[in-house]
């Protein structure tokens, strides 16, 4: 009786386990930015529009029709699937753009740091 109990309970330890372990992996799993969405990572994007393709949107955390417009245009530029979304691709692809624009100018200047500000502030907010 006492290794059935010890039997069950380790089988219920382990499935508990799973269960936190999957969630954990869904709480880090990468997610896309989509128009409707707001906060941070939606800033991240606005200001890399901004920066990367002179878009002239606000930076107010809200993916409106601008913000989506934008990032259409920067994924054509750029031979991405135009969907409008910061996924995977998309937001590897911009970090790898502000990633190469930050190291010419480091050796050319960039008066205002735009690119390294958005690197050490936003990178860590993109999927890719």
């Amino acid at each position: 009786m006492g290794k059935r109990i010890a039997l069950r309970a380790a089988s219920l330890g382990l499935v508990a386990a799973g269960a936190v372990g999957l969630t954990c992996a869904t709480a880090f799993a990468a997610s896309s930015i989509v128009e409707g969405d707001t906060g941070a990572g939606v800033v991240c994007v606005q200001r890399a529009m901004n920066i990367l393709d002179g878009a002239g949107l606000a930076t107010d955390g809200d993916f409106g029709q601008l913000t989506y417009q934008a990032v259409l245009t920067y994924q054509g530029g750029h031979g991405l699937q135009q969907d409008g979304q910061v996924g995977p691709l998309t937001g590897a692809s911009i970090k790898e753009y502000v990633s190469e624009h930050d190291a010419a100018l480091t050796h050319e200047g960039d008066p205002n740091n735009a690119y390294a500000a958005w690197t050490n502030t936003c990178a860590s907010l993109l999927d890719g």
